[in-house]
């Protein structure tokens, strides 16, 4: 069964498969579609240390480093790996 759906952000289209066993229907799977859905939850890897994060997030989950630049800004600046090596190596010479 498909059912195209408005949703209070968007649409998307909603997929149930269904199966009659011994006269009754039972759900076997469900699938929300939708464009605003799969951005939220793409991801991506951290440049600093490879962890997921989502592909609208500003700032890595796991390890903090500012991650919002997108692929053009990436290759175009220094990784954020070099960039936080840099400032650890700052930060144990003051010490």
């Amino acid at each position: 069964v498909t059912y195209n759906a408005v949703f209070e952000n968007g649409t998307g289209t909603i997929f149930a498969k269904l199966k009659k066993e011994n006269g009754v229907w039972k759900f076997v799977g469900f699938r929300v579609n939708s464009p605003l859905f799969e951005q939220d939850i793409a991801t991506t890897k951290c440049e600093a240390c490879g962890e997921p994060h989502t592909a609208n997030a500003k700032f890595c989950p796991s390890c903090g480093v500012q991650v919002s630049a997108t692929p053009d800004e990436l290759s175009t600046s220094s990784s954020p790996t070099k960039e936080l090596k840099t400032k650890q190596a700052d930060d144990s010479k003051s010490e």
